[in-house]
């Protein structure tokens, strides 16, 4: 009835080895952890009408961790060229479907080389109940827009850095 320490500062063990998880703050269930997960995915381009055809020249540099429920990703999609497709530019491949909440899940996007506007303002969108999410233009006369796949067609290199945090399914 927590009035029994495990180790001290003189005294710690080496490992702990759990097959259940961990109550950390309190007993209720939202205070079990029971999920821990690192790894490696592979980002790609889509479109939300068609998916443009792609030379990636750096396609494998997704990294997560997941703790719980939430997964935080690091990503980067550089490509020598983009081709056709159709409607708005999805970033797809990402480790773990979003809850059906997610959709107000944003994160930060670097764009180089891709036709933008410095005075616009860009965030990455993650859909509801997917793998995958879309970079939302904020444009200075306060309308708010998807990047189309047009805007990345036929730049070389185009490079997309993106930073996430998601709620999973």
């Amino acid at each position: 009835d927590a009035a029994i320490d495990l180790g001290y500062s003189a005294g710690r063990f080496k490992d702990l080895y759990l097959s259940g998880g961990a109550y950390l703050g309190g007993t209720g269930a939202s205070n079990k952890l029971d999920d821990y997960e690192e790894g490696t995915f592979t980002p790609s381009y889509g479109g939300t009408g068609s998916d443009p055809t792609a030379t990636y020249l750096a396609q494998t540099s997704g990294y997560y961790t997941k703790i719980g429920d939430i997964v935080h990703c690091q990503l980067e999609v550089r490509t020598s060229s983009i081709s056709g497709g159709s409607g708005d530019l999805r970033i797809e491949g990402l480790p773990f479907s979003s809850n059906s909440l997610t959709a107000l899940a944003q994160g930060t996007v670097t764009l180089y080389r891709i036709t933008f506007n410095t005075s616009y303002l860009y965030s990455f969108e993650m859909q509801s109940s997917t793998t995958y999410g879309l970079i939302r233009v904020s444009r200075s006369s306060n309308t708010n827009e998807n990047l189309a796949v047009a805007d990345v067609n036929n730049v070389n290199p185009a490079l997309i850095r993106l930073t996430i945090s998601y709620k999973v399914a």
